[in-house]
């Protein structure tokens, strides 16, 4: 493992070094943000809104982590949320006559989905961490505003025009990141 690492707990050495490298990029970001006499509000936004998009990215990564450990497994297997029914044994105890229908016999399960855990989406990867108890209610909340922030990047979906990010935004986000690292 990377021995200089801001993530010692992390045992994937693909996984550590590209945490430092966008955890490096973020200090980097930062210096120019501080250093700069001459950035317009609207260049600091633009900052801010990068550091908050990389910081995201760190937390995603984390929570992931965070779940492929719980589970142990890179396939998350769960009930389908469509409650739709599987009958894996199933009998036959009658043909109704002049009708393609049977009155049958057997076992009903809800079906279950699997899924590559790395294809889940941030939301998901919340909401399985929270249902797992892998994260606080009130770590959810706030990785959630987080989540809500780093969603305004698509701006073709804003039903508003984007605001700035501020100085609050942003430690919301290193906050979010923090605690959550803080779990490991």
């Amino acid at each position: 493992m990377h021995q200089d690492t801001n993530f010692p707990f992390i045992q994937d050495s693909i996984l550590q070094q590209n945490l430092d490298m966008v955890f490096d990029h973020i200090l980097e970001l930062i210096l120019v943000i501080e250093t700069s006499n001459n950035l317009s509000s609207t260049s600091i936004s633009s900052f801010r809104k990068t550091l908050i998009i990389y910081t995201a990215s760190i937390v995603e990564a984390l929570l992931l982590y965070k779940l492929k450990l719980f589970i142990k497994s890179d396939i998350l297997i769960e009930k389908d949320k469509k409650n739709k029914w599987v009958y894996p044994d199933v009998k036959v105890l009658h043909k109704l006559p002049g009708s393609t229908d049977e009155i049958i016999a057997g076992t009903r399960k809800i079906k279950e989905i699997e899924t590559r855990v790395d294809k889940i989406n941030f939301e998901g990867l919340v909401t399985h961490c929270k249902i797992n108890d892998l994260i606080t209610e009130d770590l959810y909340r706030e990785i959630k505003k987080l989540k809500n922030l780093r969603n305004r990047l698509h701006i073709g979906g804003l039903k508003e025009i984007e605001k700035g990010y501020s100085e609050k935004d942003l430690k919301l986000a290193f906050s979010a990141a923090q605690r959550l690292k803080s779990t490991f």
